[in-house]
């Protein structure tokens, strides 16, 4: 709810970027996604556009991209680890 707190209203999605920009990350590499039943998906930097969403999903947060391949959307997200610049 603290991401996403009008989860209830339709169309409701934050970018990847903004959320991640929002917590001080803005130099990355890539992003790894992690879900609650193990699954996970690793996005490089570049492959990242505001057409990448967090949105409401069940009890959760899924990620969705109409620009990539569907096997990396992932739902219930929990958590986002960031592999940053060296």
């Amino acid at each position: 709810d603290d991401i996403l707190p009008y989860r209830e209203q339709p169309y409701t999605h934050l970018p990847l970027l903004d959320f991640l920009s929002a917590q001080g990350v803005t130099d990355f590499e890539s992003v790894t996604l992690s879900s609650v039943d193990g699954g996970f998906v690793t996005i490089q930097r570049d492959q990242l556009t505001q057409g990448s969403l967090l949105m409401p999903y069940e009890d959760g947060i899924r990620f969705a991209d109409e620009g990539l391949h569907v096997s990396t959307w992932i739902k219930g997200v929990r958590r986002i680890a960031v592999v940053g610049r060296m």
